[in-house]
Formats: C-alpha cells, structure tokens, sequence
C-alpha cells in the first residue's frame, strides 16, 4: 500500500497506520517494534494480520485501491505481476 505523509508533523509510521485505514478500513497502530524495509524512498512495515481479521477488509478508497489480495509473505518473490519493490521485499524475507 502506498501513502504520503499529508500532514507535516505526521511521523512515518502515523501515516502508515492512517493510509491502511482510509483505503481499507484497518485500524493498525504501526510504532518502532514493526520492522521496516526501505527500498529507494519508500519504507515498508510489515503488518501480520490474523486470519479472522481478513473477512473485515473492504476496499474503502476505490479511487487508490482497485484490487486487493491476500498472500503470504514468502510468496511475494514468486508474483508475476508485482514491482520490483515488492520482489526485494519477497526476497529479504526468505533470509529472515
């Protein structure tokens, strides 16, 4: 999920938390214990969601979010359609 700080005082993890629910109705309070990825300017956290929690995502923000999918983290390397972000990110998680 992609995000913009829109608020000048907003920190980076506040943002991620806000852009999870606008666009899908998640409400994750992401702070410095969830690990980070950065790949050029982009930092990513990795969020584990519970399966139960799953059936409660809907898409809310239809005009940032036309699809939403649900897989397991070590098989984002394998996506044919994914940006190359998301392979280093499939990648790094093997190692961990």
């Amino acid at each position: 999920m992609n995000g913009h700080q829109q608020y000048t005082n907003e920190s980076f993890q506040k943002c991620a938390s806000r852009e999870i629910y606008e666009e899908t109705g998640l409400k994750i309070k992401i702070d410095n214990n969830f690990k980070q990825i950065i790949v050029g300017n982009i930092i990513y956290y990795l969020v584990k969601i519970d399966d139960n929690l799953k059936k409660y995502v809907k898409i809310r923000d239809k005009d940032e979010v036309q699809k939403l999918k649900w897989i397991y983290f070590k098989n984002i390397s394998n996506l044919k359609h994914v940006n190359w972000s998301l392979r280093k990110i499939g990648r790094f998680l093997k190692t961990i």
